[in-house]
């Protein structure tokens, strides 16, 4: 399939502004992240966010979940999400590397590991 080209849409509210401000790094947790909020909406969308460039450099997804993921597992469900539920389709390789590369998955400790 073809890839599509990107066009930045306008911001209205940046209007008059002479400098083009940017964001400082930063990270976004989300707590059920295996849930299905998450992989119908808000991955699609942080997704979308990042092929628009909005998103900050250094931008990354931290998944708390109770279902045990690994790094790789919670990127390829995100992967699946996304090709799923995304509105820009075919997913757009060299984007989602970059996207990909700050998603991460966390587990609770289990009782017995506790301090």
């Amino acid at each position: 399939m073809p890839q599509r080209s990107v066009v930045e849409a306008p911001n209205p509210l940046r209007e008059g502004l002479r400098i083009k401000q940017s964001a400082e790094p930063c990270v976004m947790v989300i707590f059920g992240a295996t849930g299905d909020l998450t992989h119908r909406k808000l991955l699609p969308a942080l997704y979308n966010l990042a092929l628009e460039h909005p998103l900050p450099a250094g931008f990354s997804v931290v998944g708390f979940a109770r279902r045990p993921y690994s790094d790789e597992e919670f990127r390829q469900q995100a992967l699946e999400s996304i090709n799923a539920y995304s509105r820009q389709k075919p997913v757009n390789l060299q984007v989602w590397e970059s996207f990909a590369a700050g998603n991460y998955s966390e587990l609770p400790r289990s009782r017995s590991s506790a301090p």
